[in-house]
């Protein structure tokens, strides 16, 4: 199936003749609910014929929550919530009470939460609906999207391609017109990379800056919640209404105007292992850069400063730790003996480096 196909199956059906729901963004939509041209129903309804028209070819949505969505949508009264009505999908690592949180992994294909986190709670007191629960590598360890629980998503824009990863699933049901915002997280580039892929805005917030998506210490602190949108203030609303009350960061709010402030930029077209971007690419930088400056910015090239090699060295160090803590406690959690029958070879290959490393093994668990 052709992305214009796909375009248009997601369109087939729309709730109000008058309106291709398809062409709104979040904060377009909730607009249309608030002064009732469109019922919160009617747009979920929409969304979920959207779902069901292109998901069978994309494999994004692993888990539907229709109900919930269709009792939330008949009985809330939000007309004075920012996101009243807008339909919502998460990231299958959302702690949200009663939706299945399997993290992409075997090992937790029966786990559902019986809380909410206070990320999701504001979330969804915003006005957002939450329709389901979309597709991603176990424990988010890959930059594409795909595991042995739930099989590979496929980017709306070419079927043969990858929508990157790990938030790969809401970023192709944002591409493909089934919805205009989702939720994703981001450690090293999970929101950054989908969106890139497919064509969308994806911003990684500062760590602390808004509020947690769990509860007690993660085993991921690198882990920031976020969304993936088609429109720079959707994700200004969307993190606006996320933003932790207790952060000691300055607050932000909805940043709704551009900044009086000039900054100092610093441009550098080759990579940190000293690689060449596609001429494609660099013609996009420049344009960026050139933007920029007219925006009354200062944009200098400058060559970066830093020991790749090092740096490779000690994100794997942790990345493997981090894995290998989570890995054990999970294991321990779920009664988990033989960890070849619930974890992928790349959780368990981490895993085992980090248990190799002298330094770090009295920072796991099952390793002590």
């Amino acid at each position: 199936m052709t992305s214009d196909r796909l375009a248009g199956a997601s369109r087939a059906g729309v709730a109000c003749a008058l309106f291709d729901l398809s062409s709104y963004d979040a904060m377009g939509l909730a607009e249309l609910i608030r002064i009732k041209q469109i019922t919160p129903a009617e747009v979920v309804e929409d969304t979920i014929r959207k779902i069901e028209a292109v998901n069978p070819k994309l494999n994004a949505v692993i888990c539907k929550t229709y109900a919930r969505a269709r009792q939330q949508a008949s009985q809330a009264i939000m007309s004075d919530r920012p996101l009243a009505g807008v339909p919502f999908l998460v990231k299958d690592n959302a702690v949200i009470a009663g939706i299945a949180l399997t993290r992409g992994s075997r090992a937790l294909r029966a786990a559902v939460p019986n809380q909410t986190g206070p990320f999701f709670a504001a979330a969804e007191q915003a006005g957002l609906i939450v329709l389901g629960v979309t597709n991603m590598p176990e424990m988010g360890l890959i930059d594409g999207t795909e595991s042995a629980l739930y099989g590979p998503t496929r980017n709306p824009w070419n079927l043969d391609y990858s929508p990157g990863g790990s938030s790969g699933g809401s970023a192709t049901c944002v591409a493909a017109g089934i919805l205009p915002l989702a939720h994703g997280t981001d450690g090293g580039g999970s929101i950054r990379l989908p969106a890139s892929h497919c064509g969308l805005f994806g911003l990684k917030a500062s760590r602390g800056r808004l509020l947690p998506g769990g509860f007690g210490a993660s085993p991921w602190p690198r882990l920031v919640d976020g969304c993936i949108s088609r429109s720079v203030r959707d994700t200004a609303m969307y993190l606006s209404l996320v933003e932790d009350p207790s952060t000691r960061l300055p607050k932000l709010g909805f940043v709704s105007a551009k900044s009086r402030r000039r900054l100092k930029i610093a441009l550098t077209y080759e990579g940190t292992r000293g690689e060449a971007p596609h001429p494609e690419v660099r013609k996009a930088i420049a344009a960026t850069a050139r933007l920029c400056r007219e925006l009354g910015h200062t944009v200098d090239e400058a060559n970066v400063p830093l020991d790749q090699a090092r740096v490779d060295t000690a994100a794997r160090q942790l990345a493997n730790v981090e894995v290998a803590k989570a890995v054990d406690a999970i294991a321990k959690a779920n009664g988990i003996a033989r960890l070849e029958d619930a974890f992928e070879s790349r959780a368990l290959g981490l895993r085992e480096e980090a248990l190799r490393n002298g330094r770090f093994k009295r920072q796991i668990p099952c390793s002590r």
